[in-house]
């Protein structure tokens, strides 16, 4: 049995070494701190406390550790708390529970791979001498742990001291005066033998009395401090760090003379302050409102520049270069959009060199290497002002360069032909260790060069690599482009492999990278799925899929909205190829018709992938959809007074098809009277839209169905009746005001209307004669709203109020309004209809349909598209199968030779000048 001197080292001596400074209360801190984090992990109140007579169950103790990510259960969801602790298991719970970071790099034990998963977990517990391996450079992560180990490492971690002269029948004598302390400190039982391997559910126990035993009473939150500390900025700082609870809930407000000013929240890294930060803050003293504590007052000061520095760390012969003026204000923030007056001086030719927006000119005719140059910069308005002196170097000094590894795109794991504005990393530093930044511009190709090479500032780059596919460059080096920053980035143009070389031939120094470009991913398999619903002739289906790319990669669904991926497969219907329509979702929709002289029958789906038959299923096809019925009353109005009126048609009442499906039509809708009790009068054709009125008290029945042949009766078997019951007016004993909009707010842009709902006395609804009840509308506050009429609201100013309606004398509802005067602005954009398909020849009318049904809704509920008052564009998202003016209108659609549109998916955006968005799916056939 091998014996411990530390932790749970394994190489033991009979005496143990000490932590470093401090490191021993590592884990005391820790855990007090996930404690104070955690409120005692909310659970030990109900698995611990919830009954102070009951101790919590070993279970109870583990969901809390786990909880706090200090233990991890089985992949078959069990806790295992009766099996072993292994090496590997408690080198994880001891850098979670110390607050260790992972440290991969110091595992380095022969017997822990690269890929092991405790790898990360035994290099922290390593490095902070928690553990040591075995000898021989192993580690043994798959063996034991003992209680005495155990004890003794928790002793360490909490800066307990071990008993001295302890006897401890069953433990080890190197571990008798830790396991004393551990028993002392409650961490452990008692047991016969310490000798043995720890369970998990023992480590639970030790790890669990830890964190109960450190619950610490929070102080009282309080301000101590509030302070400007930037231009829009300000801290408060607290007397303690903040909850979790707390720095979620608490809620900060900041006002100056009863006006409020937005601000965002930053909570500092340990949570002992938060900033408000606001857009502009003028000079002024302000309050600072903090939920639970008394108000602050702080007083701002206006930013202004105190400091300003040139970044430039060398100037090089015979290149423009940006001497980097940056102004710093007061809270050593940057002051963006200054100016200032610049000026370079050739000390050793006494030359004045030619200084422009920051940059100066090192033109070698005015400047050699080992001239003094002077740079100075004056921020006129406040009068602070700089200066540096340079001495001037050529490219020869450039004696240091590296080239890093490119990545691919954000989003992508592979670097892949096609693939824009890649970034190239370098790293390259004068003989004085100052780095040099590549000036910013598009660089071309030398003319009559064949080596593909442009130079940049002193630097020349070399891209050498041709595709095997196409014998084309990989890489064309004209793409190199450096912006304001000095990021260097290129196109990849095709599949290959470059190498791409940096040069200095002053210096004699260069650097290479290279750079793996893929083909572009095409689809490789496309497996459909059959649909689960009936599919009768004609019908649109949708069909679900699964497709994968050329590397075995899932393909996203929104990636087959683009037409350069979803041209990849083609679909045929029993033989016949179909045109499928992809939305901006990804959804695939095939129309399903059969030949003209079949009614039902069978429809096989094919997709096809490079030729071959990627996947197919058989559908059963039954005969073509009709209306065969009206199903059910679907919100049409049983209930009316007299005057009252409501709509019957297919958004009112079900009507479905031979299969129970509804249908979105009426065109065959046809209402008659059952009886004739003259209580409510029918008006209407077939085919579109029945208003009913009532007319007397007492009831009425509809009959309501479907005239198909035309013939003016409606046929047997597709009709229900709905029987509408018209009230006296003294049986509507109760009203609403409807709401106004979706803010009950009277706006200064546009008049409101109120209506009344009527109810019985049971609670149903009512369809009223607006005029025969609503007399007349009163307002608390004629200075905020005013009415005009019966029943409109006008805007007067800012303000609350009260409308009350009437019928003669009798007050019938009331309604709190406000009346707002915020500078109208979009909040929503809709459309009726999301997806849309057009063709060459209907083009124009399918995007007038689109344009006619935007609807702009203001912060009042108001559709002010309605009103000409929204101001926005239109876009596409892809110009170059559909292109749009900022009309909505046709600019450019993408034909072939035939004049049919090439075809696709876009997106149709309506953009509002404030930045609201909305959107409908368009597929171009």
């Amino acid at each position: 049995m091998r014996e411990t001197s530390n932790s749970l080292s394994i190489q033991y001596s009979q005496q143990p070494k000490q932590f470093r400074g401090g490191e021993k209360k590592v884990m005391k801190k820790s855990l007090s701190m996930l404690v104070a984090s955690s409120m005692v992990l909310s659970m030990f109140a109900s698995a611990a406390y919830a009954a102070e007579t009951t101790a919590p169950t070993q279970d109870e103790k583990f969901a809390a550790l786990k909880e706090l990510g200090i233990f991890d259960g089985f992949p078959d969801g069990t806790a295992g708390l009766d099996q072993k602790m292994t090496r590997a298991q408690f080198a994880k719970v001891l850098t979670v529970g110390t607050g260790l970071e992972e440290n991969a790099a110091a595992s380095t034990y022969s017997d822990v791979s690269a890929t092991h998963w405790a790898k990360g977990y035994i290099g922290a517990v390593t490095e902070a001498q928690l553990m040591e391996g075995v000898g021989n450079n192993k580690f043994d992560p798959n063996g034991n742990v003992t209680i005495q180990e155990l004890a003794k490492t928790l002793v360490l971690a909490l800066g307990l001291e071990p008993v001295e002269g302890a006897t401890v029948e069953g433990a080890s004598a190197w571990a008798v005066g830790y396991v004393q302390a551990a028993l002392d400190a409650k961490i452990i039982p008692s047991f016969s033998n310490y000798n043995v391997a720890a369970t998990r559910g023992q480590l639970v126990d030790a790890v669990y009395a830890v964190v109960a035993d450190e619950e610490e009473t929070v102080a009282d939150l309080a301000v101590s401090k509030v302070s400007q500390t930037g231009s829009t900025a300000i801290t408060v700082q607290f007397n303690r760090a903040l909850t979790a609870d707390e720095q979620s809930n608490l809620t900060f407000g900041l006002s100056q003379d009863e006006v409020s000013y937005s601000v965002t929240k930053a909570i500092s890294a340990d949570a002992t302050s938060v900033t408000l930060t606001a857009d502009y803050l003028a000079a002024g003293t302000y309050s600072v409102a903090i939920s639970g504590q008394d108000a602050q007052s702080v007083t701002i000061v206006e930013g202004k520049v105190s400091k300003i520095a040139i970044g430039a760390t060398s100037l090089m012969v015979g290149s423009s270069q940006d001497l980097d003026v940056t102004a710093y204000d007061q809270f050593g923030a940057v002051v963006e959009n200054e100016s200032f007056d610049v000026r370079a001086y050739n000390g050793t030719t006494g030359q004045n060199l030619t200084v422009t927006d920051d940059t100066v000119d090192l033109n070698s005719d005015e400047v050699s290497k080992g001239d003094i140059i002077v740079v100075s910069a004056v921020h006129s308005s406040t009068g602070t002002s700089v200066s540096k002196t340079f001495t001037a170097t050529d490219a020869s000094a450039i004696t240091s360069l590296k080239l890093g590894t490119v990545a691919p795109l954000e989003g992508n794991t592979r670097i892949t032909a096609g693939d824009e504005g890649l970034v190239l990393p370098y790293t390259f530093v004068d003989a004085d260790g100052n780095k040099y930044v590549l000036p910013e511009g598009t660089y071309e190709v030398a003319d009559g060069s064949t080596n593909n090479s442009v130079t940049i500032g002193s630097i020349t780059f070399i891209a050498t690599g041709y595709s095997a596919s196409n014998s084309q460059k990989v890489v064309d080096a004209s793409t190199f482009t450096v912006d304001s920053d000095g990021v260097l980035t290129f196109n990849a143009d095709n599949d290959g492999t470059v190498v791409i070389t940096a040069l200095n031939s002053s210096a004699g120094a260069s650097a290479s990278t290279t750079v793996v470009v893929s083909a572009t991913a095409d689809v490789a398999k496309f497996q459909m799925t059959k649909p689960g619903v009936l599919v009768a002739n004609g019908d649109t289906v949708t069909i679900p899929y699964t497709a994968t790319d050329s590397y075995g990669t899932k393909i996203a669904a929104t990636e087959f909205a683009k037409k350069d991926v979803n041209s990849d497969v083609t679909f045929m219907v029993n033989g016949q190829t179909v045109t499928p329509t992809w939305n901006s979702k990804g959804e695939l929709k095939l129309d399903i018709n059969l030949a003209d002289n079949i009614t039902s029958g069978t429809a096989t789906v094919y997709a096809v992938v490079n030729g071959l038959v990627s996947s197919y299923f058989t559908l059963d096809v039954k005969a073509a959809a009709v209306a065969t019925k009206v199903a059910s009353n679907n919100g049409f109005a049983t209930y009316y007074s007299i005057g009252g009126t409501d709509d019957i048609d297919n958004d009112s009442v079900n009507i479905k098809d031979q299969y129970g499906r509804v249908l979105d039509s009426n065109d065959y809708l046809l209402v008659t009277k059952k009886t004739s009790n003259n209580v409510a009068n029918l008006s209407g054709t077939r085919g579109s839209a029945f208003t009913v009125t009532g007319a007397a008290t007492g009831k009425e029945t509809f009959t309501v169905g479907l005239d198909i042949n035309g013939d003016g009766a409606i046929d047997s078997g597709t009709s229900i009746d709905i029987t509408v019951n018209v009230i006296a007016d003294d049986k509507v004993t109760a009203f609403t005001i409807d709401d106004l909009n979706s803010v009950n707010t009277v706006s200064p842009f546009q008049d409101e209307s109120i209506s009344l709902v009527g109810k019985t006395s049971d609670g149903k609804t009512v369809a009223i004669d607006q005029s025969r009840f609503l007399t007349s509308v009163t307002s608390s506050n004629l200075g905020a709203v005013k009415v005009a009429g019966t029943n409109v609201l006008k805007y007067v100013a800012d303000g609350d109020a009260t409308l009350t309606a009437w019928n003669g004398a009798t007050k019938l509802a009331e309604k709190a309004v406000k009346a707002g005067d915020d500078a109208q602005q979009a909040v929503s954009v809709e459309f009726d209809t999301t997806e849309w398909t057009l063709t060459a020849a209907d083009v124009n009318t399918v995007l007038a349909n689109i344009v006619n049904q935007l609807e702009v809704y203001d912060q009042y509920g108001i559709n002010i598209a309605a009103s000409g008052a929204v101001v926005g564009t239109w876009t596409s998202s892809d110009n170059d199968i559909l292109k749009l003016n900022a009309d909505g209108t046709l600019n450019t659609l993408d034909v072939d030779a035939d004049g049919n549109a090439t075809g696709g998916s876009v997106t149709i955006s309506y953009v509002a000048s404030n930045g609201v968005i909305g959107s409908v799916s368009v597929y171009v056939k």
